[in-house]
């Protein structure tokens, strides 16, 4: 497992130690994982639905609007389903 040391001003801790509590999180590392898990997750949804928007835009294929939802949905359920319980607050 890799460590990392990191400061923050006092008014960030404060706020971080607020959120641990109000969320229901074990600790900071638990808190710092989730954020790291969700932007990670958001970053590859933002991609895939730029990569989409790209096969949309380019008419690369032939596909109407109601397929390309029904693949965005399908994207969206594989989310839904990698959520593990510690994510879900």
């Amino acid at each position: 497992m890799k460590i990392f040391h990191i400061s923050l001003p006092d008014s960030l801790g404060k706020y971080i130690e607020e959120q641990v509590v109000n969320e229901g999180y074990e600790n900071v590392n638990e808190y710092f994982k989730d954020l790291v898990e969700k932007e990670k997750k958001r970053k590859y949804q933002a991609r895939l639905e730029f990569i989409l928007e790209g096969f949309k835009t380019e008419k690369i294929c032939d596909m109407t609007e109601e397929e390309w939802q029904e693949i965005h949905e399908a994207v969206q359920e594989r989310f839904r389903k990698e959520k593990t319980p510690e994510n879900n607050r």
